[in-house]
């Protein structure tokens, strides 16, 4: 459950009530009409009435919170915990604006305790599991997604956070299966689409991975990461000049992103439209210098063109980034024959 499923709980238990108070009955109507800044003001009027009021203090601090005025959201969940510290939703929503602030020990501790408090509220244990993972504690992190899942078995990102963990513990099958479950339950999720994708095309089920990262940028025809992974795919099956379609709109998205034009440069070196592929392998230097492969391959393009001297200084490029690998400096004794 988000902030924003806590604040229409919170907010109908507000309207169902009769406070009396004016202003907190016009700050859950600002509330609910998304005008932030006037709840706000309101809530903080209502408060002075009646200062023990949990619901409104609690909802102030969500408006707070929305506002990304985390300091004082903060402040207003740990008041509404001092009137109430049983109530497992304040210290999730306390737990969350710590972790937006970056307290993940603090956030973490706040989890724990909304957990305890009520062992069936889903959203601490997925908030939980993602920090704990975050904190190289996989195997607990597991645990709370197999118990998120469990009180919420139709959450395809839920599925999808799960299939992240699981595959950075090695247990790629079981990764897969995860994967698999997120996109049936919502094909359009596309980070789920995608890294479907990248584990088929690991296992070499490259046509199973097409399929993903097509559906990927489908769900999101924006989505660079997922256009790369398509054109990558798409070169790597000899089907370089559909990749390029793909990569092209990569790099009109974001020209800044050296990965998309060395993928693209790629897919055009495939093609043999060598002075295409040097102009985006020089782009992609451009962007990042420290790229060695990039340099090799720009030097391959080059000597295939028969300009040696720009061959030879983009291997020597290559060769001074990774002195160690033998065939970057075979090629540059090669080029430098000639």
């Amino acid at each position: 459950m988000t902030l924003e499923d806590e604040l229409i709980r919170k907010v109908m238990e507000l309207m169902d009530g009769d406070t009396g108070n004016e202003a907190i009955s016009r700050a859950v109507e600002h509330h609910d009409r998304g005008r932030l800044e006037d709840a706000v003001r309101e809530y903080r009027r209502g408060l002075r009435e009646e200062p023990d009021n949990v619901i409104a203090r609690n909802n102030l601090g969500i408006a707070l919170s929305k506002l990304g005025r985390h300091d004082e959201a903060i402040k207003e969940f740990q008041a509404a915990i001092r009137l109430d510290p049983e109530d497992a939703t304040l210290h999730f929503n306390l737990g969350d604006d710590l972790e937006g602030c970056g307290l993940r020990d603090e956030a973490i501790a706040e989890y724990e305790i909304s957990i305890r408090l009520d062992p069936g509220y889903a959203s601490p244990h997925a908030n939980l599991a993602n920090l704990l993972d975050e904190s190289s504690r996989s195997d607990e992190a597991l645990k709370h997604y197999q118990r998120y899942l469990a009180l919420v078995p139709d959450s395809p990102g839920g599925y999808y956070c799960y299939g992240m963990i699981l595959k950075k513990m090695g247990r790629v099958d079981d990764a897969l299966k995860a994967y698999q479950r997120a996109v049936r339950l919502d094909p359009k999720n596309h980070f789920a689409q995608n890294n479907l994708g990248k584990l088929l095309n690991e296992r070499g089920e490259s046509r199973e991975a097409i399929k993903a990262f097509r559906a990927a940028v489908k769900a999101s025809p924006g989505y660079v990461l997922g256009l790369n992974n398509l054109g990558i795919a798409l070169t790597d099956a000899r089907e370089p000049k559909e990749a390029v379609k793909y990569l092209k709109r990569a790099v009109s998205i974001d020209k800044g992103d050296a990965f998309s034009h060395f993928n693209l440069a790629r897919a055009y070196q495939n093609m043999k439209k060598a002075k295409d592929a040097v102009k985006h392998y020089r782009k992609a230097i451009e962007i990042d210098a420290s790229d060695d492969f990039a340099y090799y391959n720009l030097g391959v393009c080059l000597e295939y063109l028969r300009d040696i001297r720009g061959a030879r200084e983009a291997f020597r490029r290559a060769v001074n980034l990774q002195p160690s690998d033998e065939q970057y400096r075979h090629r540059l004794a090669r080029v430098m024959e000639r």
